[in-house]
Order: C-alpha cells, then structure tokens, then sequence
C-alpha cells in the first residue's frame, strides 16, 4: 500500500470495555480512597436525577449499559439483587477483581427504594468472582 492510500480497516468499539477503564482505573486514580462513598452518593443522586422507580431498575440498567438486574428476594427489612450479564462479565475480565467495586449501583438501587417506600435505605454489594456476578443487599430502616 502506497502511502497515500489509507487503509480500511473497522474498529469495534466495546462499551462495556470503556465503562470498564473508567471505572476500575481512571475513576479510582482521581478519587483515591474516597471512591466507594463518592460513587455510592453518586448513585444516590442518579436516581434522584432520572426519577427511578423500582419496577424499573432492570430497564434502566440494562440501557445504561450497567448488566442486567433481578431481584431475588425481598422482604419488609431487606432488597437482594444480582447483577450480571456481558457488562458485568467484561468488567471482571479486564479488570483486578479485587479492585471491583458496584457502590455507583449499589446506591442506585438504594435511593429508588428509599424514595418508593419512604423509608431510610442503605446497600452493601459482593462480589461473586465465581459466576462473575454482583450480589446487592439493600437494608431498610423503618420507624
């Protein structure tokens, strides 16, 4: 090829990959040892931003590019979730599963059931390296 040809050739971008270096390296380089509660209050405020509503929190993680989310238990004191699918898959393989962290969904989840049941939430994760899933507990606090 002579040098004023240019060559054709088709990149395929990978959005979970993207998502993947933002959160596992460059987000955690800037914000240090304040990640986990930034993102957690970030998250927080995200679902005060859209407006989420319970019923529709698979929806809305799925087309944020998040995994796909079921519930999988819940009850008067507690919300259990798993998080999983391509975009969860691709984040344990490109990145230190130690270095995981889901506190941005984690507080997602928490302030839309907060807001839907009125009652002060808190969420905790962990994660499944096994099945390279995300287990989120949401704890209501009711007066």
């Amino acid at each position: 090829m002579s040098e004023n040809e240019v060559q054709n050739t088709e990149v395929t971008v990978n959005p979970a990959f993207a998502i993947s270096i933002l959160r596992d390296n460059v987000i955690p380089d800037l914000l240090d040892n304040d990640t986990i509660e930034i993102l957690y209050w970030a998250g927080k405020n995200l679902a005060r931003t859209l407006d989420s509503k319970i019923e529709g929190l698979p929806t809305l993680f799925k087309e944020a590019g998040l995994g796909d989310l079921r519930i999988m238990k819940q009850t008067t004191s507690n919300f259990q979730y798993k998080l999983q699918g391509t975009e969860v898959a691709e984040r344990f393989d490109h990145s230190d599963v130690k270095h995981l962290e889901y506190s941005l969904e984690a507080g997602l989840i928490s302030e839309t059931i907060e807001r839907t049941i009125s009652a002060y939430c808190m969420g905790t994760y962990s994660i499944n390296k096994n099945d390279k899933s995300v287990s989120i507990k949401i704890h209501v606090e009711r007066a």
